[in-house]
């Protein structure tokens, strides 16, 4: 509260119409801030300090799981809509250079992951077939 404004007491009690939260609101929309008002601003949104240190409990890990557990699965019928509901859907040039550009500099989900050799072969052999079904239907004539 500013210094002009302690010891005024006309106010207690008294709220905002929904009209006057409106006119203040767009008052105070695209003003510029000052340099200490950002640095302010800046410091206080830096990172997630809250969770840092802490972990879940075992009792809460227990509910999470089991959560987890209760889930229902989606029905064969239900994927169908799903899929279907994305077929024909192409995603812009523009968005795939957006979603590229906010990617950079992110590490791979699969960084620092360390694979069996089956695992390797599997997924060897999964790309082998892959490759292979795309090759026939490229191929098929309608």
């Amino acid at each position: 509260m500013s210094e002009s404004m302690k010891g005024n007491t006309k106010w207690i009690g008294r709220k905002h119409s929904d009209e006057s939260k409106l006119k203040i609101s767009n008052a105070h929309k695209n003003k510029p801030l000052s340099e200490e008002t950002r640095a302010k601003i800046s410091e206080f949104m830096k990172g997630n300090t809250y969770t840092l240190s802490k972990k879940h409990s075992d009792e809460t890990r227990a509910k999470m799981s089991l959560s987890q557990q209760n889930r229902k699965e989606i029905s064969s019928e239900t994927r169908e809509k799903m899929s279907k509901a994305q077929l024909g859907h192409n995603t812009s040039d523009e968005t795939k250079a957006k979603i590229s550009a906010a990617n950079k500099g992110r590490p791979a989900l699969n960084a620092g992951v360390k694979y069996s050799k089956e695992k390797k072969e599997q997924m060897h052999q999964k790309t082998i077939v892959t490759k292979l079904l795309r090759k026939q239907l490229n191929n098929l004539t309608f």
